[in-house]
Parts: C-alpha cells; sequence; structure tokens
C-alpha cells in the first residue's frame, strides 16, 4: 500500500467488522487456523470498545446530560455487531478455542 500511496496511510478501520470476509474464507476453505484467525481479528484491538474511556457530557452541549465513549460510532458498532453474527454463523464452533487463546475464559474446563 506505500508504494502505491507514497506513504503508509496509516490505521486500518473496522478490522472488528472485516472479520467476517477471513471468517467466510475459513468456512469455505474448511480451515481452521483460518477461523481462528478471523476471531482474532474480531476480538482484537480491544474488542467491543473494552476499556475506551467514558465522557460526561451535559450543560449547554445537550438536551440532557449523558455519557458518551468518544471512540464509539453508529456505524463501528453496527458493523461490529454484524461481523459478530456472521462469525458466529459460519465459524461458532471455534469461539471457545479461539477466546481461551486471547486469554477471556479460564482456560480450566469444568
Amino acid at each position: 500500500m506505500a508504494q502505491l500511496l507514497g506513504k503508509d496511510p496509516g490505521g486500518r478501520s473496522l478490522t472488528e467488522g472485516h472479520s467476517r470476509l477471513t471468517a467466510y474464507a475459513a468456512f469455505h476453505e474448511h480451515d481452521r487456523a483460518l477461523a481462528l484467525r478471523a476471531w482474532r481479528e474480531f476480538l482484537g484491538n480491544g474488542a467491543a470498545l473494552r476499556g475506551d474511556p467514558v465522557r460526561r457530557v451535559g450543560g449547554v452541549d445537550t438536551l440532557r446530560p449523558l455519557v458518551e465513549v468518544p471512540g464509539a460510532g453508529t456505524n463501528g458498532a453496527a458493523q461490529w455487531g454484524l461481523a459478530g453474527i456472521q462469525n458466529l454463523a459460519l465459524i461458532g464452533d471455534t469461539l471457545d478455542e479461539a477466546a481461551r487463546a486471547a486469554g477471556l475464559v479460564s482456560r480450566r474446563t469444568p
């Protein structure tokens, strides 16, 4: 990309949302490693805005006081949700393994 544009354009947006493309390929290729990659893309980068600071907005800036997450937007949230639905439908059988690898759930089994 850098050669095409003359410089690196910087960050990539909607990585989690685009994980559905990797999930689609994994499903059709029956590729477990690719499925786990799709979950890493979806769960990576602070999935679901985990840890993002909130900001209180009030006074003359709004009709009533509210709390917002500055980095959140309707498009990103919608794309994240749609990717979650599609990933579950396509590669849901690998979610437990991916969540354990990401440290989101205990490695112990009951």
